[in-house]
């Protein structure tokens, strides 16, 4: 299931519409958000520490139910990513801009942290965050 979050339409005005064609772009979208975790696992201290953290926080079962490894050194991004549900979209406007982010968690059961992926009407990544 993947929820959408457009919240205080009412300030969208004409932008609701592009909104919808963002959604349209949806698999575009999920494409551009996987390879964008891809390419910045290695550098990006968010997005390697979303994935490092539940090393910390899970059991050996749950890691190797989640992951199909133990430890953080036998982690593999690619095959993380593979195993990544829908993300949730969440839409915002700021100072006249659509911004949205598509949003992943690893595992709805074992853990509720969430990397968002943030993105322009354009589809371009524009930063990650982590949430909770």
């Amino acid at each position: 299931m993947t929820y959408i979050s457009l919240s205080d339409c009412n300030l969208y005005g004409e932008k609701l519409k592009l909104c919808l064609e963002i959604i349209d772009k949806y698999p575009e979208l999920v494409r551009a958000a996987k390879k964008a975790i891809a390419d910045n696992f290695p550098g990006n201290e968010t997005v390697r520490y979303y994935f490092e953290c539940h090393f910390d926080l899970l059991d050996d079962e749950d890691l190797l139910e989640i992951f199909g490894v133990k430890t953080f050194a036998e982690f593999d991004i690619q095959k993380a990513i593979e195993k990544l549900g829908c993300p949730d979209l969440l839409f915002g406007i700021e100072d006249g801009e659509i911004h949205f982010s598509a949003d992943y968690m690893i595992s709805k059961e074992y853990s509720d942290g969430i990397l968002c992926v943030k993105m322009d009407e354009r589809l371009n990544v524009t930063g990650f965050s982590q949430e909770s």
